[in-house]
């Protein structure tokens, strides 16, 4: 028996078991926000910047498939570990390759990374020595410390005050060559 939808040629419409089945591995914006603990603004602007893979709409409503929580948590973990959103966005690419050439992506990616983070390290040690320094000075007047006059970008700073006191050492020592 024909139903009506087929009778005027369109196809029949799918019942209410049906439709409730291939929506049911999708989930709203809402969901997806309370899940992964994102603002729904959050969710459009990754969408945005090509973060997330397609999204459904049903009635003009964002449906996210459930392998979006996967990328949301890869997202989580890559931000955590240093990477800006325009970096993981070139990095999800390289992960959907395989063999030789995913591999080589993946390491020259992680490889500018490294050096970058390597790079932030000797910095904040080099800030480290200084504070720690700092904590010993004795300048009666903080106008008259070395140390402060260097970081302000003097190199002169002790051959006026007459003074190569222990901050100045600790400065020079902390300096790139």
């Amino acid at each position: 028996m024909r139903t009506l939808q087929e009778h005027a040629g369109r196809p029949p419409l799918p019942s209410a078991e049906a439709h409730q089945q291939s929506v049911a591995p999708s989930r709203g914006i809402g969901e997806v926000a309370r899940r992964t603990g994102l603002a729904p603004s959050a969710l459009r602007y990754y969408e945005s910047l090509g973060l997330l893979p397609g999204v459904e709409r049903h009635h003009g409503r964002r449906l996210y498939s459930t392998a979006v929580l996967d990328r949301l948590a890869f997202v989580r973990a890559a931000r955590r570990a240093g990477f800006t959103l325009g970096e993981i966005r070139r990095l999800l690419p390289a992960l959907q390759l395989s063999g030789k050439t995913g591999s080589t992506a993946r390491r020259a990616i992680a490889g500018r990374k490294l050096a970058e983070l390597d790079e932030a390290i000797g910095t904040l040690a080099s800030m480290r020595r200084l504070l720690i320094e700092a904590l010993e000075c004795d300048c009666p007047e903080i106008e008259r410390c070395e140390l402060l006059r260097d970081l302000g970008g003097n190199p002169d700073a002790a051959a006026r005050t007459g003074s190569s006191g222990v901050m100045r050492k600790a400065l020079m020592s902390g300096r790139k060559r």
